[in-house]
């Protein structure tokens, strides 16, 4: 007899062999200046990189595109309190390399809320009231 389930320490086991060579992770925490950035970091938590750095926002809720190139967040106003009930409507939708330079901001505050990568990368679809709008990022 054999059993189906896996103990916690199986899973981490699985989950580390799992993310071992993929690459990076992008997140956002408290910047030593007090600000919410966007970090970079591999999937050990080395290598720690603060990509943002930006003392006038506050960065959050951070996608990879596809390609792993480009990174979608919200970025809000120094000072805001990022609420993780409403943050998908909180700030602008930005989009940035995946170093964090070229930030470009798309619609104003609150607009294309709850934004996410196409598969291919070309194009953002965001939920509203009124469904989902896609925005294709070559235009």
């Amino acid at each position: 007899m054999f059993s189906t389930e896996s103990s916690a320490s199986d899973d981490a086991a699985k989950l580390q062999e799992e993310i071992h060579h993929k690459g990076w992770i992008v997140y956002c925490s408290r910047a030593d200046n007090g600000t919410w950035d966007l970090f970079l970091c591999r999937p050990d938590g080395s290598d720690k990189r603060n990509l943002t750095n930006t003392a006038d926002f506050e960065e959050a809720a951070p996608r990879f595109s596809p390609d792993g190139k480009k990174i979608l967040y919200r970025r809000l106003d120094k000072g805001s309190t990022i609420n993780h009930d409403k943050w998908g409507f909180q700030g602008k939708l930005t989009i940035c390399n995946s170093d964090g330079s070229d930030p470009v901001e798309y619609g104003g505050e609150g607009e294309y809320p709850w934004a996410a990568w196409s598969p291919d990368g070309t194009q953002i679809a965001s939920l509203t009231v009124k469904g989902i709008q896609v925005i294709d990022l070559a235009s």
